[in-house]
């Protein structure tokens, strides 16, 4: 907060999903005179800027559509207006947001993950104290992310904790925006399990545009349920969640996409096969996944699936 009211120009905020880069502007725009970017519409935008005269304009998730920022500019250049551009990016797109924004490093601020001690005191705060088990658990589900941590946390003092290791109850609350096309988008980059997928990848699987799933994991983002992985590849966390997802996409009829496919365009098939391990653990339909495991003949995955139950074990 003190680095974004202490610097005048424009900046970028470069976060991971989940790490709080929302929920900081959010208290900005609390304090100062700052507003959120909401519209495309460039007459909107320019009559907006004249009645509200902000010191401030962010752009949030710019790495989806770094456009916007280079047509807000155009608006400020055609007004003469004062004021700055504060843009949030995830860590893969934010080359490109910082190319068409023209800022330099030290007008770049990076919100790293949060560690263990801190975690705790977040959790803490929402009001679970304990046992330490439990304590444990959200804050490696959360994995050094404050968005995440809080929500869990959060379930906990509403509903049975059962459903917060399931992933069920971080599924019920994600109802009102992960709908069947949300779900259908996410369970394949689910089935990519810790390595996760390309973007790109699952554009052309699902035969969309790369813009449009940008702008929907962009929105799932919020609730920290999405991470930017290595190279720009995507995955699902908590990994209960990722069972959850493939058993209702693949197993449940919410959408008609074959795992064959998917597990072509995983980063890792070890990691894709260790979900869907999870997955049928979960009561997830997927009859080719013994033929899958023989044919990967891996040590660490068949222990995995002799862990999941008495049937597999036999």
């Amino acid at each position: 907060m003190q680095w974004l009211m202490e610097n005048r120009g424009d900046c970028m905020v470069v976060g991971e999903p989940g790490s709080g880069k929302t929920f900081v502007l959010r208290a900005l725009a609390l304090q100062r005179a700052v507003r959120f970017l909401v519209d495309d519409d460039r007459t909107q935008i320019a009559n907006d800027l004249r009645r509200l005269t902000p010191e401030g304009v962010i752009v949030d998730d710019a790495h989806v559509d770094p456009d916007r920022i280079a047509r807000l500019r155009q608006i400020r250049h055609e007004l003469d207006a004062d004021f700055r551009i504060i843009a949030t990016s995830w860590p893969g797109g934010a080359e490109r947001v910082g190319a068409v924004l023209s800022v330099a490093s030290e007008r770049v601020l990076e919100l790293k993950r949060i560690d263990a001690d801190v975690m705790v005191k977040i959790i803490q705060s929402v009001g679970i104290d304990g046992p330490d088990e439990l304590l444990i658990a959200i804050r490696r589900q959360a994995a050094g992310r404050p968005g995440l941590a809080a929500t869990l946390a959060h379930l906990c003092l509403i509903g049975e904790l059962k459903d917060v290791v399931s992933g069920e109850a971080l599924m019920a609350t994600l109802s009102n925006v992960l709908d069947h096309e949300a779900a259908r988008l996410l369970a394949p980059f689910a089935i990519g399990g810790d390595a996760g997928v390309q973007p790109v990848s699952v554009a052309r699987l699902l035969n969309d545009s790369l813009l449009h799933v940008s702008g929907a994991l962009a929105e799932l983002s919020m609730a920290g349920v999405v991470r930017e992985r290595q190279d720009s590849a995507v995955s699902v966390e908590p990994e209960p969640m990722r069972w959850i997802l493939v058993k209702q996409v693949f197993g449940g009829g919410v959408g008609s996409i074959e795992i064959d496919p998917v597990l072509t365009i995983a980063e890792d098939r070890h990691d894709a096969l260790h979900t869907l391990i999870g997955a049928r653990s979960r009561g997830a339909a997927i009859p080719e996944l013994e033929r899958w495991l023989e044919d990967a003949n891996n040590g660490e995955l068949w222990s995995a699936y002799a862990s999941s139950g008495a049937a597999q074990a036999r």
